[in-house]
């Protein structure tokens, strides 16, 4: 979608967790809402700093500030993924 309308923002992907479950109500072609799951997700490195996104952002108890979460589902639907080339 970005490349359709370009946002101008990034992430970096610093982990993933295949295990956890998502869910999400959403209203189907009838208007009926049902729940949707979706499996994994990626942690990610914000560049819009600490005080605003992310800034309650946390995992078992511990806070994370300018991090966050996204379904697998989502960045592969909706996103684009560049990796860095290693030397």
């Amino acid at each position: 979608v970005s490349r359709k309308n370009p946002a101008g923002h990034s992430v970096v992907v610093v982990g993933y967790d295949d295990t956890i479950v998502l869910e999400k109500e959403v209203k189907d072609a009838n208007g009926k809402i049902v729940k949707e799951s979706y499996r994994g997700v990626y942690y990610f490195k914000n560049s819009w700093g600490t005080e605003t996104f992310g800034k309650k952002f946390e995992i078992n108890g511990k806070l994370y500030p300018g991090y966050g979460m996204i379904s697998q589902h989502y960045a592969h639907e909706f996103g684009g993924f560049y990796r860095m080339p290693l030397k």
